[in-house]
């Protein structure tokens, strides 16, 4: 069984326009794996994230849950991909006709890509739900976006 939904590549393609804007070898597994248990567990549950690594649901996989988990990796790689880890310490790049962008406006960048991925995963829901027969496995009970309202980012 796969450990993750999607590639390395996919997540390039998908999330960043190719990788003329970032390279695969940059998106490591373990943030692939961290989307996924931050952000999808919580609302598709267990069993039913384990039919999707199983490659069950291939179409709701392909069309809705991928490219959330795309936007969702693009997220928690926003925040890295500012600053880098090197042997000088955690440092900026300052390249030829680039400057980096301020905290305010990666915070708004991560929550708009955040954004955008919940919509895409609220539809795939939306469709589960509507299909009760074809996912048993999928309790709407414990799916944390139908217990939690959070609006600009305060849980009410």
């Amino acid at each position: 069984m796969n450990k993750i939904l999607i590639t390395a590549a996919e997540v390039v393609e998908l999330a960043f326009g190719g990788s003329n804007n970032l390279h695969p070898e940059e998106v490591s597994e373990a943030v692939i794996v961290a989307a996924q248990r931050k952000y999808l567990l919580p609302v598709f549950g267990e069993a039913l994230l384990e039919e999707f690594l199983a490659g069950e649901h291939a179409t709701l996989v392909e069309e809705y849950v991928k490219l959330a988990l795309a936007l969702y990796v693009k997220r928690l790689l926003l925040p890295v991909l500012a600053a880098r880890v090197g042997v000088s310490g955690v440092v900026k790049y300052v390249g030829e006709g680039y400057t980096y962008v301020d905290s305010a406006t990666l915070h708004r960048l991560m929550r708009r890509t955040k954004a955008d991925a919940d919509v895409i995963v609220d539809a795939a829901v939306d469709y589960v739900e509507l299909n009760p027969q074809s996912f048993p496995s999928y309790d709407a009970s414990s799916n944390i976006r139908r217990s939690v309202n959070i609006d600009s980012g305060i849980v009410l």
